[in-house]
């Protein structure tokens, strides 16, 4: 940590001195690499999540496929995301980038972030815990996926950065 704060301060000094352009946000990395072992299906139209495995013996580990029940844009019409703020949940694939344990209070977020690379077109998409079980299984969100905290939570453990998580229709 100290570190990076350190590496920090070095860039503004030199950015300053140099007087180099700074961009306001600078791009994030995500280190990651794609995994196969489980896949996440996410249908809209039901408001569930799937996950699969692609080994037998993970099938048989893990008690997969299991379905469970997650809350999606506020959006009416369903359609894809087109706009920050629009409460759209965006479609495609994208893969798991990032996972974080929430500490308490939780908020709204719940127990647990996993982060979905949707750039360049959106940032800040991920499926999260909710303090709100009721808005699952119905279109309650600004765009993320909402799930029961016992539910993320285990796909926190289960799932490797770089999983694929399809969103579809």
């Amino acid at each position: 940590m100290l570190l990076q704060s350190w590496r920090r301060y070095a860039l503004a000094v030199l950015y300053r001195v140099c007087g180099l352009p700074r961009e306001p946000y600078p791009p994030r990395v995500y280190r990651y690499r794609r995994s196969a072992r489980f896949t996440v299906t996410i249908r809209k139209s039901a408001c569930t999540l799937t996950v699969t495995a692609a080994a037998a013996d993970d099938r048989a580990r893990f008690a997969l496929p299991r379905t469970c029940p997650v809350a999606i844009g506020a959006n009416p019409d369903g359609a894809d995301k087109q706009a920050v703020g629009d409460k759209r949940t965006p479609e495609g694939v994208f893969p798991i980038c990032q996972k974080l344990r929430l500490a308490p209070p939780h908020g709204g977020f719940g127990s647990h972030w996993l982060r979905l690379d949707t750039r360049p077109c959106w940032e800040g998409i991920g499926i999260h815990g909710t303090n709100k079980p009721a808005s699952l299984g119905t279109r309650a969100s600004a765009g993320c996926l909402r799930m029961a905290n016992a539910d993320v939570a285990w796909l926190y453990r289960l799932l490797p950065l770089g999983t694929l998580v399809v969103i579809e229709q």
